[in-house]
């Protein structure tokens, strides 16, 4: 909500690793690809060096692939899904 540069790195690590747990629990189709690219962001947040362009990329993807992965899932998982995308979607044009 604050903005992606005013989240601290072991924040956002934090929360992409509790997204990863949830979504190793799904079964939806695009679940498991979220979670591996969630991984890939999260190895890109704890490089010694950080890489906007390539954080903004992984970021857009993730929006992408989570808002259409949300048609897919149900109920609360489904909202959740739609509110993250809409989220990494509108982080990645801060970096980007």
């Amino acid at each position: 909500k604050d903005g992606i540069t005013k989240l601290a790195v072991n924040k956002a690590v934090t929360n992409i690793e509790g997204w990863q747990e949830a979504l190793d629990k799904e079964e939806f189709r695009g679940a498991k690809a979220i979670a591996e690219n969630l991984g890939k962001l999260k190895h890109a947040l704890e490089a010694d060096a950080l890489d906007g362009k390539a954080i903004g990329a992984l970021l857009d993807t993730l929006g992408s692939e989570t808002t259409r992965a949300a048609s897919h899932a149900s109920g609360a998982t489904a909202d959740k899904l739609t509110t993250l995308g809409s989220m990494l979607t509108e982080a990645s044009k801060q970096l980007g």
